[in-house]
């Protein structure tokens, strides 16, 4: 299967060789350009199969990832700040971690198999592809501060997923779609995944850019959402998932109720229309749920699954032991891998605490996107927390009928949202409180140590005092010891940008109160 585009020999070495530079870059410049290459090439795994010819090209993300945390420990060192940020998030992520391993070994001993102490063991390497999931959650949310940032990692998410909504637009175009056949349903760039793992994740992240271009007020983005949403939506009608209709339905009637009423029309209007103005063979796909042996095939698969969980109600089987049971469906007697069901799944695998784990993140997930769609003044960041819920109910629907959050392929974009909303929404309860105390006065409190994004703001601040005429900016320390830090700071937000023509020092009084007194300086 070609990448289209005229892309599939020049592509891969293009990402290879300049992969090798953006490593070397990340390590000894900034961290964001390792994690600007890394995100993008998530899903991206034809892409990435292509490479696998090259010199350890089957270890370019592990190698890309292993460089953007070396850059990690060096800056933390270097800054001597905590290595991860304090969130909601931290413990049950930790704790996901630590009982998906408990739940490796115990697979070990239900199956009566080798315990998983090399990491070349096939379900230690299934274990591991998962945890990077919120390995990159962590890196994300502890490096990735700014705004710009932010709107430049979705910008890059967004390009790969309309890249793959284009791949296969080129490689479906043709196809007779009067009646429905097996064979029309593509795996687009996943390669080894089933089409409705596809379907899934087109559905979850256009329901995201929907739900972001509603208030996302820049033109180009907006232009650059709804063509991605487009072209993702064509791929989901015509991969032929139903578990995929189900998620953009549901999801699409929750952004009509919570966002915009006029998409609630549309989808009455869809409902009513939907045999006119789909082809045949989508409408045959959809009609064959009442009879279609596959449907059957699953409720078999779920009474297994009910089995599996009575006999192991609290601790499950063990993680990724579903593969190694040979369960068979009572309709056509086949061994099947997957019970079809993510709930069902982890609940059999990991027992009602592991499914527990898995749910109570995603409902994190949905209040952080909550909290920063209600609490963000900014445009696209409460349309980034709107999109995250969008998300988050597409996922929680589309894995109703099947099992596609641990793939890093369809949920890896997921976790990268999350942190970036997460990371947000810290911002924004970190923001100093600004009290306009007269016409030429601030008073600012800040937290030290004073970051980057303090800076920022002390910076700005400063702007501000300084069109007043004979304005002070009174900044509260917290202590004595950090006096020093202050001044620092001050004359580094003061001088970043321009050199200044006199000192703005005009009295600091070390304490708790440090006063700074504007002397209408020229910037």
């Amino acid at each position: 299967m070609s990448l289209g585009l005229g892309l599939t020999k020049i592509l891969p070495v293009l990402i290879y060789l300049g992969g090798i530079t953006v490593i070397f870059l990340t390590i000894f410049y900034r961290i964001e350009i390792g994690i600007f290459l890394l995100v993008p090439l998530l899903p991206q795994q034809l892409l990435l199969d292509r490479m696998l010819v090259f010199p350890m090209g089957k270890d370019f993300m592990d190698l890309l990832l292993i460089a953007i945390i070396i850059k990690w420990l060096l800056n933390k060192n270097k800054k001597d700040l905590a290595f991860f940020l304090k969130t909601s998030f931290n413990w049950p992520i930790l704790l996901l971690i630590i009982w998906t391993y408990l739940e490796l070994w115990r697979g070990s001993f239900y199956l009566g198999i080798s315990l998983p102490i090399s990491i070349r063991d096939p379900r230690f390497v299934i274990w591991k592809n998962f945890i990077v999931m919120p390995i990159i959650y962590l890196m994300v949310l502890n490096n990735i501060k700014e705004t710009k940032y932010i709107k430049i990692l979705i910008i890059l998410m967004t390009l790969s997923i309309l890249a793959m909504g284009l791949h296969f637009r080129s490689n479906f175009a043709g196809t007779d779609t009067s009646h429905f056949r097996n064979d029309m349903r593509l795996v687009g760039t996943f390669t080894y995944l089933s089409p409705n793992a596809v379907g899934v994740f087109f559905a979850q992240y256009a329901m995201m850019l929907l739900g972001l271009s509603l208030f996302d007020n820049h033109k180009y983005r907006k232009i650059l959402y709804l063509v991605t949403v487009g072209f993702s939506l064509y791929a989901v009608v015509f991969i032929f998932s139903r578990g995929a209709y189900s998620a953009v339905l549901i999801t699409w009637l929750f952004i009509g109720l919570i966002k915009e009423r006029k998409l609630l029309v549309l989808l009455v209007f869809f409902i009513l229309t939907w045999k006119s103005i789909l082809p045949n063979a989508v409408i045959e796909r959809v009609e064959m749920t009442k009879g279609d042996t596959s449907v059957q095939e699953r409720f078999s698969l779920w009474k297994s699954a009910k089995k599996l969980i009575e006999s192991n109600p609290v601790i499950g089987t063990g993680y990724a032991t579903l593969s190694f049971l040979h369960i068979r469906d009572e309709i056509t007697g086949k061994t099947r891998k997957s019970l079809h069901s993510g709930y069902l799944e982890v609940a059999s695998e990991l027992g009602i605490i592991g499914l527990a784990l898995f749910v109570y993140l995603y409902i994190l997930g949905f209040q952080a996107g909550f909290g920063l769609y209600k609490k963000a003044e900014d445009p696209f960041i409460r349309g980034l927390g709107f999109g995250l819920m969008a998300c988050v109910v597409a996922a929680l629907a589309g894995n109703l009928a099947g099992s596609y959050w641990h793939y890093i392929n369809v949920s890896g974009f997921y976790w990268v949202t999350l942190a970036l909303v997460v990371r947000s929404l810290q911002s924004l309860k970190e923001q100093p409180e600004t009290v306009q105390e007269s016409k030429n006065e601030l008073q600012v409190s800040y937290e030290l140590p004073l970051d980057r994004y303090y800076l920022d703001q002390l910076y700005n601040d400063f702007l501000e005092v300084n069109n007043l005429n004979e304005a002070k900016l009174i900044i509260i320390s917290p202590d004595k010891e950090s006096r020093k830090e202050l001044i620092d700071v001050l004359t580094n937000a003061c001088y970043s940008e321009k050199p200044v023509k006199n000192d703005p020092f005009d009295s600091i009084e070390f304490g708790k109160i440090v006063t700074w007194k504007s002397k209408n300086i020229n910037i």
